[in-house]
Formats: structure tokens, sequence, C-alpha cells
């Protein structure tokens, strides 16, 4: 067998990429009325089952990113001191299960180089037509009645937190910033960061606390201060948590998007957090197509030039079928527009969806205004050798560093390659725990390699942690060291077979005869690419060799020179 090796300007391919993207590729993943988890069971091991496969299944997709329903009609996916256990894990509101969802999210999405936010829902703490969800004295309707508001939607009841309370922001700052210190959440998002509509029953609250205030204003005042309060609480707890915000998609109505208008209707004064930065990031739910009115390219325009160098990341509405064959463009756009990436509503709507833009894996763009305490980067000595073999193969070793004390500020590590010219090439990320790589470089076209190791902490930031480790490609070097390489084909050996390395300055063809020590001869026609190939034949018993150029009509007899 035969095979041949252009060498020109070509780079890592295929085992290395170029260089590490930044770009947040999100998705919901629900469980209030069990959208997309827990499964129709009460069995704790088909409900472990289950997260982990939608956990692989977005970890497959490319997708880096989870937004993990945590807090729902009231009820919560975590051990909570302030509100039960969701009835969908176990028949029965309140009743703890035999895992802790939100625990085990976040185990499911670390061992797979993931973000995990814990989404809440805010001011609404019931919608729907099943009552028994309403029946543990823990619920908030129950035990604080005077802090719920009645609410109808679409003809349906709900029931809201009034946001004009103090004692209701409190309580929320409270359970929200409990959960912050005992999960290792990477973030939380705010989705119902509102009020439902302008016929709100709150007018006893207004006239106690609304101090001359026009109703308009002091209703965003009240949304406001509690997103400055909460963002405040979480900073002093985790300074690294990303706070986001899921609002509503138009914030104010404009000439080619008219609709549900956050800013007027539900008194979300978006600008004003961005400006102000209490938040990190936001996701609006542009939930349109690119055609009508409003228009999905107008609105994330509008989004990101009130940005203030905040994030927005745009959300698409995968679970309308006429926009699914938009989603690509809608993607493309995002790059185009250069916002922090695009949100998926929601995980049943993508699970058998295939992301053509998405054909590499990337990080979560970074926010660089979060910092991570002052930690020592451990200092890991690596070491390489290359395997035996037709291809070049380099193992790569490394003693694991003690993470106890700094396990929450890593992610994983990950191999860079001078690629030359002045570019560096990265390998896949490698878990924490592991201690050897394998890189393949496909199509070496040089002698010369530096590799090192770098680690990644969890705001994504990538830091160097051992020196360089210099690598030689052995038959670059001896084709380097022939004294005239451009006219003479040189033969090489290996355990593994034989190389023939030689230049071409047209596309040619050459016939290559080997004789074996019985004299048995294989002949072999052989296409030459313009520039240096590498002809690989894996044989090991040949005598001779012949190879005859047929366009620069010359004939060589080689013998082995390595």
């Amino acid at each position: 067998m035969i095979k041949t090796l252009l060498i020109l300007t070509i780079l890592f391919v295929s085992v290395l990429c170029a260089q590490i993207q930044y770009e947040t590729r999100a998705v919901w993943v629900a469980t209030n009325f069990r959208l997309d988890w827990p499964p129709q069971t009460l069995n704790p091991d088909i409900q472990i089952n289950a997260l982990t496969e939608i956990f692989d299944s977005i970890k497959s997709k490319n997708l880096n990113t989870i937004y993990f329903q945590v807090r729902g009609n009231g009820s919560v996916m975590f051990n909570s001191p302030f509100e039960p256990y969701s009835i969908y894990l176990t028949g029965n509101t309140g009743i703890k299960p035999a895992f802790d969802p939100l625990k085990l999210a976040v185990k499911l999405a670390h061992e797979r180089n993931l973000e995990i936010h814990a989404w809440l829902n805010i001011m609404r703490c019931y919608s729907g037509s099943k009552q028994n969800i309403l029946q543990s004295s823990d619920r908030l309707l129950n035990a604080h009645p005077e802090w719920v508001r009645k609410y109808y939607e679409d003809g349906k009841v709900s029931y809201w937190l009034d946001p004009g309370l103090p004692e209701v922001r409190k309580y929320l700052i409270d359970l929200i910033s409990e959960a912050i210190k005992k999960y290792d959440i990477d973030g939380i998002q705010l989705d119902f960061m509102r009020y439902p509509g302008k016929n709100f029953n709150d007018l006893n609250t207004y006239r106690r606390y609304g101090n001359g205030l026009d109703l308009n204003d002091w209703r965003r005042k009240n949304i406001t201060a509690f997103l400055s309060q909460l963002y405040s609480s979480v900073k002093r707890i985790k300074p690294y948590i990303k706070v986001g915000v899921t609002p509503i998609g138009i914030y104010k109505n404009s000439v080619n998007a008219r609709g549900w208008e956050g800013f007027s209707e539900v008194y979300q004064d978006s600008e004003t957090w961005l400006k102000d930065k209490i938040v990190d990031y936001l996701v609006p739910q542009i939930y349109w197509d690119l055609n009508n009115n409003p228009k999905f390219f107008t609105v994330a325009k509008t989004w990101e030039s009130i940005s203030n160098n905040r994030n927005i990341v745009l959300g698409i509405a995968a679970y309308k079928n006429h926009i699914k064959h938009e989603i690509p463009e809608m993607i493309d756009f995002s790059k185009k527009l250069n916002t922090a990436g695009v949100a998926l509503f929601r995980y049943e709507n993508i699970r058998d969806y295939n992301f053509t833009n998405f054909d590499h894996w990337a990080f979560p763009a970074q926010m660089h205004w979060l910092k991570l305490p002052g930690i020592n980067l451990p200092v890991i000595n690596l070491s390489a050798k290359i395997l035996p073999g037709n291809s070049f193969k380099i193992k790569f070793s490394w003693k694991t560093f003690d993470k106890d004390r700094t396990k929450h500020f890593f992610r994983s590590f990950i191999l860079s390659g001078d690629a030359g010219r002045g570019k560096e090439f990265v390998d896949n990320p490698i878990t924490l725990n592991d201690s050897t790589s394998v890189l393949q470089i496909p199509k070496p076209d040089k002698i010369n390699y530096d590799f090192h190791l770098n680690i990644i902490d969890r705001l994504w930031n990538v830091k160097q942690v051992s020196k360089n480790k210099a690598i030689q490609y052995k038959p670059l070097t001896v084709l380097a060291n022939n004294p005239k390489p451009i006219f003479r084909p040189i033969l090489l050996k290996d355990k593994n077979g034989f190389k023939i390395i030689l230049a071409s300055g047209i596309t040619d063809t050459a016939r290559i005869v080997s004789l074996n020590k019985d004299k048995i001869e294989n002949v072999l026609m052989q296409k030459l690419l313009k520039g240096i190939n590498i002809i690989e034949i894996n044989k090991i018993d040949i005598e001779s060799l012949q190879i005859s150029i047929k366009a620069a009509d010359k004939k060589y007899k080689l013998n082995l020179k390595y």
C-alpha cells in the first residue's frame, strides 16, 4: 500500500484546531410541566439516566451552555429550606427525592466541560390547571398569601409575587443566594423577572410604597431594585457567578419591530440594567422569524446596540417549526453582529437537530469584567515521546496536581502547539483527572514543534502551566540535511515500512519498482503533486528500489538514508 502526503503550507488538521473559539451556544432544559425533564416516571434511576442522555446529546452537538430550570410554579429542583421540591420528582410536592437534581446536573455538566446556569422563574409562582400542585403548605400561595396576586393570562389563572413588596424582594434574594452558596453553578438566569401586565392588582402596595412616583416608573424601579440588590448579593458570595436575565423580545417598539413591549407593558427597563452594570448578560426572547414584523434581524440589532459591553445572547424559538430552517442563518447573523452567541428554546425541540454551524467545539463567550479569587496556578512537568508508526503521533504525559483547594476554579487542561508562522494550534480539552494525551499531526510541514500544557479556569481563560516541550519531525530533519533535496529523492525506513521523500516542480507521475529479497518485483504508479511529496510504502522487505519520474524524465536508484 502506498500513500502520498503533500507538504506545502499545510497546517494541523483533523486532530488539532487553529484556535480557541468563544461563542455561547446555549439551550434551555425545561423541568416545569416535565417539558424536557424529568420523564413521565417517578423511578429515580430512569430520571438520572434521562438527564445524563440529555447532557450527552447537548455535548455531542457542540453546544456549551445549559440553562437548567430549577424553579418553576413555586417549587424547586434543589434542596432548599425556602421552597418545596417539585411534584414531578416523586409525585408529591415537597417530598425529598432519591437524588438532588441540581447537584446531579452540575456534576454532569462539568464532567462534559459544559457551563450550567440555574434558570429560575422569579415573579410568577404558578400557572396551569393542576390544582394539586398547590397543596403543599410550604408553597408561597399558602405560606405567604399576602405576597401573592391572582392574574388571568389568556383566560387562565396564574399567581404572581408582588415586586413592590420589600419582603418579596428580600425573600427571593435569600432563596437564590442560598442556592449559590450550596451549588457549584456557573451562573443564574432570571425568567419572568417582570410584572405580568398593566392591570396587575398592586394598588395597595403602590399607595404604601409609591412615594409620589408615577405608577409605571415605580413598577420599573421595583424590578430594577430587585436585580440590583440580587446582583450585589451574588457578587459578595461568588464574584465569578454570571447573572443573566431573559427579558421578553421587544424592549421598545420600533418601525420594523412592534409587539408586546418590555419597557411599558411588563416594566423591564433592560437598558438601565445594562448601563448600571447590574447584569452580566441578557438573553432576549427574539422568538420571531426573519421576514415578518417583528423581524429577528431588527430586534437583534436593537439589543446589541444597547449592550453597553455586556453580553447579549440571542434567544431563538426552536420550538416554532417555521423558524427551524432559519436557525443557521440566525446563528450566522449573531456572529456577524458580534453578539455573545445564541440560545435555543428548548432541548426537546433541538434533540434531533443537526447544527451545521457548530462543526467544532467552542468555549462560552467570555466576560472580562468577572474575576476569580487570587489562586496559584499549578506548575506541571510535561513529557513527550513520538510513538512508533507511519503517522506523526506524540504521547504527552504529566502528573496530576492537588485539586482539592482549587478544583472550583479550574475546568480542564488543553495542549497547545506552535505551528510556526506565528500561529498556535490547540487540542481538544482534557479533563483534570487525565494525565496523558496523544496528538497526531497528519501532515507535518516543518521540523521543529513546541507544545505546552494549559489550564482552563472556570471563566474560560487559558493559562500556561508547563514549559515548552520541543519535538522534532525526524524525516524532515533528514530532508533538510540533504545537500540537494530538490533534485534527488530520499528513501527512509522505520519500524512500519518505508518512506520516499521527493520534490516535484509540476504535477507528475512516478513509476516505483521495488525488489524484495526473493527478487520479486512490485510495480506501483503514483501521482506526484507540486511541492514536497512523502510516499509511504507499508512493506518491510524491500531489497532495492528504483523510481522513474515521467514528465521530468528522471530515473533514480534509492539507497536508505535513515
